[in-house]
């Protein structure tokens, strides 16, 4: 059973709201009952005529002396004396057994903040006691533990038809609602439905292409002394509609659904024409059938690269891409993706992002930097004796930062030794996955989330080791180097995907570093390289260099 209760500040509000309303609500019910059991006991006036108080006899009529006696029980009536009642009242059952219990439910809700803490009544879950009919009430008046308790009973089946369907119209006005955070519990209603084959069929084509946010990342405007194009098609998925991914593995150990057999599976091709509408490229990318979940932040790509002449002033991209979703080898849903943007080229300095020179704001993101350790090659004369190591790429260390950012690091990757000595090792292209229009998926993240940045390319292989074996061997006396971080701004015209980027160096002091050996597997009788160490799993903080 899945579980989202957490003790926050909006769920604190909304206790003492809660316990503001029950205890107005009870003084309200406690004044009323008091009133009216006034009233009840009091008695409906019935008789304005004189009485014997002794036994109600009605005395109306008769001349009454200080002698007088009382016809019917023969006790003294003196008027205007005690034993004679003016007027005559009847008292209200009915109207005393209501006041009772109102005046009950009153106190009971006086009381009920001291009441609800004994662990006789703070331990009862009201709500998995409670019908449907009832929860569905109290959800509409937007109460979150009747929806998660709602929410609780989709696995188990426990839900009626009638209850899913209203559950699956509400989910659906709150996707269109974009003026609300989006509750990842109406998600999991929305895919319960449609993989236990309740979502009404009209539905279930725009709940699909609902999850999917089509995005080409291509710069609008190029310089005229650019070389190379890029174009880029993402298929992103969309927070609004989107399902968690504690539910999904939950709702698969219970054997509701297994996500393995839910598929995507998308085919297209992209062209890219020049302005006469000459056809300059053209790629077709086939993305075989993966995993899917409503919960990814990127399902797929398809890109394309060309070489750019001067008689390229304008192009265009076209992107054809059909997309299917499949569940259990059939498919549930295809479609057509059909997009296509256009690049200038004009003369003058094109700035394809934003440097971040704010010294405030670059601290913030370094800050959130670490680098990780890293292995090098050891036996590199017999590494490069053996033609499967002898193109070994030497793993260059990822930087990983906390928390949200849009801004990207791109540049070159280098490392000094403690002579000062530099070794350049490759190139950043650290796009986080909350940037540009995809912004909207980060959002949906737990604070903490780590987005990486890898770097994009190293050529720096076993025989650039070997030619710089002098360096290696004053790093490895120290078994320390720091990495630094140079930004490389001629790299953005590839990268349409960034906006802004870190236009100051950073560096990581003292990397850690280990040893990989040449390793045979007798297995696979094929050779490889063993890890000596864990250093890779050191976390190194980052600084501005010059700090």
């Amino acid at each position: 059973m899945i579980s989202s209760k957490k003790y926050t500040p909006s769920v604190q509000n909304q206790y003492y709201g809660t316990m503001l309303i029950v205890l107005s609500l009870g003084c309200i019910l406690a004044l009323l009952g008091l009133f009216g059991l006034v009233r009840a006991i009091r008695g409906r006036l019935v008789s304005e005529h004189p009485h014997c108080r002794s036994c109600r006899f009605d005395l109306h009529g008769l001349e009454l002396t200080k002698e007088s006696r009382c016809p019917e029980c023969g006790h003294v009536t003196p008027p205007d004396t005690r034993y004679v009642r003016a007027g005559l009242r009847k008292r209200r059952p009915i109207l005393l057994l209501i006041s009772l219990l109102v005046l009950l439910v009153g106190v009971g809700g006086v009381s009920w903040p001291k009441l609800s803490k004994l662990p006789a009544i703070k331990n009862i879950d009201w709500y998995a006691s409670s019908p449907e009919w009832m929860l569905l009430w109290l959800e509409s008046t937007g109460n979150t533990k009747a929806l998660q308790e709602l929410h609780d009973r989709l696995i188990p089946g426990e839900v009626s038809d009638e209850g899913l369907q209203t559950l699956v119209e509400r989910a659906f006005a709150h996707q269109a609602d974009t003026n609300t955070p989006w509750d990842e519990r109406w998600g999991d209603v929305l895919l319960y439905a449609m993989l236990t084959h309740q979502l009404p069929s009209d539905k279930l084509g725009p709940y699909i292409e609902g999850l999917v946010l089509p995005v080409i990342y291509q710069h609008e405007e190029m310089g005229m002394n650019d070389t190379v194009f890029y174009t880029e098609l993402t298929l992103h998925g969309k927070v609004r509609g989107a399902s968690s991914i504690a539910w999904l593995d939950n709702a698969a150990r219970a054997g509701v659904f297994n996500p393995g057999n839910l598929k995507f599976r998308a085919q297209g091709s992209s062209k890219v024409s020049s302005q006469s509408g000459t056809e300059l490229s053209a790629i077709t990318s086939i993305r075989p059938g993966g995993t899917w979940s409503p919960s990814s932040a990127v399902l797929t790509k398809l890109s394309a690269y060309m070489d750019l002449e001067p008689e390229h002033t304008t192009l265009k991209a076209r992107y054809q891409c059909t997309v299917n979703i499949i569940y259990n080898d059939r498919v549930l849903h295809e479609w057509t993706v059909d997009l296509s943007k256009e690049t200038r080229r004009v003369r003058g300095v094109v700035q394809y992002a934003e440097p971040v020179r704010d010294l405030v704001i670059a601290k913030d993101l370094v800050s959130r930097l670490e680098a990780t350790g890293f292995l090098i090659p050891d036996s590199v004369e017999k590494a490069l004796s053996i033609p499967e190591l002898g193109s070994y790429k030497m793993l260059v260390p990822g930087v990983q930062g906390r928390g949200q950012t849009e801004i990207a690091l791109v540049g070159k990757l280098s490392l000094r030794d403690q002579t000062g000595e530099e070794v350049t090792i490759g190139s950043l292209s650290g796009v986080p996955v909350g940037s540009a229009e995809n912004a909207q998926v980060i959002q949906s993240l737990p604070i903490g989330w780590a987005f990486w940045i890898q770097p994009g390319g190293s050529d720096y292989t076993i025989d650039d080791f070997w030619a710089d074996r002098g360096f290696w061997g004053r790093v490895w006396r120290h078994r320390r180097v720091d990495l630094i971080y140079r930004p490389d701004p001629a790299r953005l015209s590839t990268l349409p995907q960034v906006h802004a980027y870190l236009d100051q160096p950073v560096i990581f002091h003292d990397i850690p570093i280990g040893l990989i050996q040449p390793n045979f597997h007798e297995e696979t009788q094929s050779w490889g390289w063993r890890s000596q160490s864990d250093v890779h799993m050191q976390k190194i903080p980052g600084k501005l260099l010059g700090e």
